[in-house]
């Protein structure tokens, strides 16, 4: 899964100790931060936004529909609880496939499932991502 991403908007160059605490607070939940001023964001139609999975801080009007960091968080944390499921289902069933006689066919049916429980996990997966890693 991909940590999501978090832009977090500051009024000025450098963020306030109070900035960095909320900063940190979101980190410690699993997101990536990056600061941005809100000074020089776009205008609202210019078409210039910056990708990410949520938003905190001093949002401008130009990101106001997208979705907060703490939504973006709580989708990345249930993403990672339906995979870890998904993956115990999968371990119990390899594990126990030879001496409960379980067949090929259960086996990659619990695969399968593991892969579903993945996919549905928040959406975060690297092919789904809404922004290009740097290269």
């Amino acid at each position: 899964m991909v940590q999501p991403r978090v832009l977090f908007f500051i009024d000025g160059p450098v963020p306030s100790v109070t900035d960095k605490q909320q900063a940190n607070t979101l980190r410690g939940q699993g997101a990536i931060v990056s600061f941005r001023n809100v000074r020089y964001v776009g205008e609202v139609g210019a078409g210039v936004e910056e990708k990410a999975h949520g938003v905190a801080g001093a949002v401008p009007d130009v990101y106001a529909g997208h979705t907060t960091a703490e939504d973006a968080i709580k989708a990345y944390q249930d993403g990672l609880v339906a995979e870890s499921a998904g993956m115990v289902a999968l371990g119990d069933v390899l594990a126990t496939g030879g001496a409960a006689g379980v067949s090929a066919e259960e086996v990659a049916k619990a695969t399968a499932a593991a892969e579903a429980a993945k996919l549905a996990g928040g959406g975060f997966q690297p092919s789904q991502s809404p922004f290009k890693p740097a290269q």
